[in-house]
């Protein structure tokens, strides 16, 4: 993949991730939060296994190799649920604005540990007065955005 179609997938993943929180909590209302979470990583599983299907069915054989894999990195099923259950708790509450300025910001600020520290084998990358200036700003830009 080259970098122009990654940087388009990154602002579609940023567009699909401001309205997940919110189409999620409207579900909410209606059947529960946790029956909202349910139903949103069943609808998932059920895209997932499909684009499998339709795109490389043979990898589904890669799947046996899972029960040797490292603990720690079958923990992103658990933390989609984290996301999902408590994004679809806070967005209503505190609004959408507030809430993203507070998940964009905790992100961006864990992602500069995780390169500085090189955590899970990322190259490392220090943070550099640069990078702590603009994490500053940052921190004033939420500080300004949450009501």
């Amino acid at each position: 993949m080259d970098k122009t179609w990654a940087l388009i997938f990154a602002i579609v993943v940023g567009f699909v991730a401001s309205l997940q929180p919110i189409i999620n909590s409207k579900l909410g209302e209606h059947i529960g939060s946790k029956n909202a979470v349910f139903v949103n990583f069943i609808i998932g599983l059920v895209l997932i296994g499909l684009i499998i299907l339709i795109s490389d069915p043979s990898s589904i054989k890669q799947l046996s190799k899972v029960p040797a894999i490292n603990p720690v990195y079958l923990l992103g099923g658990i933390m989609g649920v984290v996301i999902v259950l408590l994004s679809l708790i806070v967005v209503p509450e505190l609004g959408a604005l507030s809430a993203f300025s507070i998940f964009v910001g905790v992100q961006l600020i864990s992602g500069a540990l995780i390169d500085h520290f090189g955590i899970f084998g990322i190259q490392k990358s220090p943070i550099t007065l640069l990078k702590l200036f603009g994490i500053s700003l940052l921190l004033l830009g939420m500080r300004i955005l949450i009501k």
